[in-house]
Formats: structure tokens, C-alpha cells, sequence
């Protein structure tokens, strides 16, 4: 039988991973390294990569908020004709009563070209 203790040559301890079931014991690897080893600090902090895809998570919730406003484009019209109402802006609320569809094409076109400018930004920056 092996022996499979840290203090061999050749395997490192903060590197080190017991066989796998169904493996003969005999069989020690060395200096392949099965994990990724531990920093000096011993906590596990971000790599760069993953300060990457930090960097990423609002833009990405960005993009899901402006196309989620795209797809309420009429309701968010018709709150603002309720609200020109309120401050008795009838002449506003007219005009935007009488080029409704022409209004909501114009806001879900540039909620859309927000988040697309918003998604290519992300990208560019990814890299």
C-alpha cells in the first residue's frame, strides 16, 4: 500500500485531493496540481475574472429594466396622460391622447436603443 501523506516530494498540501472512488490506492499523482491553490491569506477572494462579471451584473440589469419598459411602453403613456391630467394640462394630455401609438413607437425605440447601447458598452468593456 502507498504512502499517500502530504509529506511526500512532489505534493503540495494546499494543492492535494484524495482519490476519487474506484481508484486503486497505488496510484499517487505528482505535481499535477488538482485544485487551484489557496492565496497566502487563505481567504478566497475574487479573480479578475470574476471582478469581470461583477462589473457586468448592473449593466446586464440595465438592459432587463429598459426592455421590461419597452414591453409597458402604453401603460407607462397612459400614466403620463393621467398625470398631465392632474396638473389640469389639458392641451397635453390631448395631444398625447390623439398621437397615443405614435408616442409608444417612439418610446419602446428608444428604451430599445438604450439597452442595445447599454449591452454593446458592457461587451466593450468586458474585453
Amino acid at each position: 500500500m502507498a504512502n499517500l501523506s502530504l509529506d511526500q516530494p512532489g505534493i503540495r498540501a494546499d494543492t492535494y485531493r484524495p482519490p476519487a472512488r474506484g481508484t486503486p490506492r497505488t496510484r499517487v499523482r505528482r505535481n499535477v496540481p488538482a485544485l487551484h491553490p489557496l492565496p497566502a491569506s487563505g481567504r478566497i477572494d475574487c479573480t479578475s475574472r470574476h471582478s469581470e462579471e461583477r462589473r457586468m451584473k448592473p449593466l446586464v440589469a440595465a438592459v432587463a429594466v429598459l426592455v421590461a419598459l419597452a414591453t409597458v411602453a402604453p401603460k407607462l403613456m397612459r400614466l403620463r396622460i393621467r398625470f398631465f391630467k392632474w396638473l389640469h394640462w389639458t392641451w397635453a394630455a390631448r395631444v398625447t391622447e390623439e398621437h397615443f401609438e405614435r408616442w409608444v413607437l417612439v418610446l419602446r425605440i428608444v428604451l430599445l436603443v438604450l439597452a442595445v447601447a447599454l449591452l454593446f458598452f458592457g461587451v466593450a468593456t468586458k474585453w
